[in-house]
């Protein structure tokens, strides 16, 4: 498989990016308090910050970018509103290939954790008093979420008691 590189919109005389999900910053020549620097071209290191990242800088200008946010507005188009790069069908942050991002909402990328075993609410099997999230013991509110029924009873209960003493 041939590496496709195109260059990054607004960044289009300095880097490229790949349909791997690699960053590359163009050759170019910079005069510099009078002495000519020649930068030739290379890869970029990417940072992680919970998703791979790269810094982007030429003529005063500075960006740091998500490498999947790259990949996408360049070989897909610009960000839909609302919308954020989505990982899938593998959730590594490193894996930038083209074929492994689109562009999703936020509601598509949770229900995405829960297929990939990463959320870490559907993990959790007790509730924070340590009670079981066992079906008899779980209450489901409408948006999902859950609640522990002998917490809530045992909260229920405490209410009712302070309303007494109190009237």
């Amino acid at each position: 498989m041939i590496e496709l590189w195109l260059p990054i919109p607004d960044w289009e005389d300095f880097y490229q990016v790949s349909d791997w999900g690699r960053i590359k910053s163009l050759a170019r020549t910079r005069v510099d308090n009078g002495a000519i620097k020649h930068y030739p071209e290379r890869i970029l290191k990417q940072g992680f910050n919970g998703r791979a990242v790269v810094c982007l800088a030429a003529e005063g200008r500075r960006r740091s970018a998500a490498v999947s946010v790259l990949v996408l507005e360049t070989f897909v188009g610009p960000r839909p509103s609302g919308a954020i790069a989505r990982h899938f069908p593998d959730p590594d942050p490193f894996n930038n290939i083209l074929t492994n991002l689109s562009w999703s909402t936020q509601s598509q990328n949770m229900l995405d954790r829960r297929v990939h075993g990463t959320d870490a609410m559907v993990n959790k099997t007790t509730c924070p008093a340590g009670h079981p999230y066992t079906f008899e013991n779980t209450k489901r509110k409408k948006n999902g979420a859950r609640l522990c029924r002998e917490c809530a009873n045992s909260a229920q209960a405490s209410y009712y008691q302070a309303k007494r003493i109190i009237t």
